[in-house]
């Protein structure tokens, strides 16, 4: 009788942290059980998620913790931050301070947990207007029009100017950590994503 080919299940505790509202729990959920949250309320505390994948033939258990971006839960923040196999750090390239305030994220977590080496990915969310395809009709001397004006907002409120991909890999390079940019509307997207940080940690349990 041949022997099974699946290795024992494995769980994985990956905390999902970042700045509030930047879709960090929305994107979990659709990612564990399929749903879309439309109006999803900022998380107050801790949102947990969980979905099995198959890596390689090893069954893994994803075990989520969400927690709240918000100031006034620091200090509880890192309590969650115990046991964790790996870590993803949500932002917005539309809020650029959202993108500042990713090495305080880095430094809170690698600074609670015992192993400064756990795997960390950046995962920028964005969202596809869903007017995307009217804007084709739009003469180009009006959307120049548009643009100009849009800069000039931009130069305006410098925190929430959009933040370039350049800029965010060179910070990633800097902690040497991954990055990547997914579309909230498509799963897909950040299933790739959590695969490799999950085989990253899978690939360094093997090498202790």
């Amino acid at each position: 009788m041949e022997e099974s080919l699946v290795k024992q299940d494995i769980l994985l505790k990956i905390c999902a942290i970042g700045s509030g509202k930047v879709g960090k729990s929305e994107i979990l959920t659709r990612f564990s059980n399929g749903k879309v949250i439309k109006n999803h309320l900022t998380t107050l505390g801790v949102d947990v998620t969980t979905r099995k994948i198959m890596i390689d033939e090893t069954l893994v258990k994803l075990l989520f913790i969400v927690t709240t971006g918000k100031q006034s839960f620091k200090k509880l923040r890192p309590s969650y931050y115990k046991g964790a196999s790996a870590c993803i750090i949500f932002f917005t390239l539309k809020d650029r301070l959202t993108f500042i305030e990713i090495p305080s994220w880095i430094r809170e977590f690698r600074s609670k947990v015992s192993d400064e080496s756990i795997p960390i990915s950046l995962i920028a969310i964005t969202k596809k207007s869903k007017f995307h395809k009217i804007i084709n009709l739009i003469p180009k001397s009006v959307l120049n029009f548009i643009s100009r004006l849009l800069h000039l907002q931009s130069n305006r409120f410098s925190k929430k100017a959009q933040v370039t991909s350049e800029e965010v890999l060179s910070l990633a390079q800097q902690f040497s950590i991954n990055y990547h940019e997914i579309n909230v509307r498509n799963p897909l997207n950040f299933e790739n994503c959590v695969i490799e940080l999950a085989r990253e940690v899978l690939e360094k349990m093997v090498e202790i």
